[in-house]
């Protein structure tokens, strides 16, 4: 009779947790990063968007929109930043599918990488929309305390 002698299977070197995945995490957001890129109409739109409607609800119709004791500029920048959360939210839900049906996050989970890492890129979208309106909304509100 003889012996058959398993040999351990190789394990990955052990890394500290935090590091990895703030590593892993800045991997896959720059890998979305490139992505948007190449699809342009996904830069003009959450590019865009936030400061066409500043400008639009503002100047087309914040003139027939008259709320007695409270400006109504006021409450637009807060709702354009929740719509444009929302918007980006959206957009990075439906990549998220996209990567899921095309197999991408299976191939994501073969890697020896962190598992919390895939969805860090919802924040980097969500704070490149919510920095536009922080950078041109308080501009046309400016704008209209300095004419109004």
């Amino acid at each position: 009779m003889t012996t058959t002698t398993v040999t351990p299977a190789i394990s990955p070197p052990a890394r500290p947790t935090m590091p990895w995945l703030v590593a892993d995490a800045l991997a896959v957001a720059r890998r979305n990063l490139i992505a948007m890129t190449r699809t342009p109409q996904v830069i003009v739109f959450s590019t865009i968007q936030p400061v066409l409607f500043v400008l639009m609800f503002r100047y087309v119709f914040g003139g027939s929109i008259r709320i007695p004791g409270v400006r109504y500029v006021d409450y637009l920048v807060c709702g354009v930043l929740v719509q444009t959360i929302a918007f980006g939210s959206q957009t990075t839900a439906v990549a998220l599918a996209e990567d899921l049906h095309r197999g991408l996050i299976e191939r994501f989970r073969s890697l020896p990488m962190a598992r919390s890492a895939l969805l860090p890129h919802v924040l980097v979208a969500v704070a490149w929309s919510m920095g536009l309106v922080a950078v041109f909304a308080p501009l046309a509100v400016h704008r209209y305390r300095r004419t109004g």
